[in-house]
């Protein structure tokens, strides 16, 4: 009796075990997908404000409507996504990401965004993709740091390639 009383009680413990890990995963698993998601919108965000910013915009006006409500709509989809991710980040990496998102929220719509007769701007015309990449790799950088046991890889991987500063021929014996 005690021994199926064993066997049930350690059964008990491997699904407990396997069910944690399980919903730890599908945890881990939808935060990638949404930083995944999150990434893609802010690339796709930047190639469409560039090509905006880019054109005239006497010319096709009704196609530069178009294209400034799709900014404003990708605008609210990452800011919403980025709002969700935002709670499970290192808090000093979020408040970077904060500032690069700000940067990025400039870049794509700001100055003379849906202004009448504007001409193209090349400064805006860069900094729309570059600040949507430099937001990505921050975010990827700070999602990746949410994994377990990233610092202890991050250091074994700095201190696999370090090489020492002590002059050839230096004995320690002396």
């Amino acid at each position: 009796m005690s021994l199926l009383f064993s066997g049930l009680i350690g059964a008990l413990i491997g699904l407990a075990v396997t069910g944690g890990f399980h919903i730890w995963k599908l945890r881990r698993d939808e935060l990638n997908a949404r930083c995944d998601e999150l990434c893609d919108l802010l690339l796709e965000c930047g190639r469409t404000a560039s090509g905006y910013w880019a054109d005239n915009f006497v010319h096709n006006t009704k196609e530069m409507r178009v294209q400034e409500a799709r900014i404003l709509g990708l605008q609210a989809l990452f800011e919403g996504l980025y709002a969700e991710l935002k709670p499970r980040l290192n808090a000093d990496e979020a408040e970077s990401i904060d500032l690069l998102m700000s940067e990025l929220i400039d870049a794509v719509s700001g100055g003379d965004f849906t202004v009448e007769d504007r001409v193209p701007d090349s400064v805006r015309t860069r900094s729309a993709l570059q600040a949507a990449a430099e937001a990505i790799v921050a975010i990827r950088r700070a999602h990746h740091n949410t994994m377990p046991f990233a610092r202890l890889a991050r250091t074994y991987h700095d201190n696999r390639n370090r090489k020492l500063d002590m002059p050839r021929g230096w004995n320690c014996k002396n």
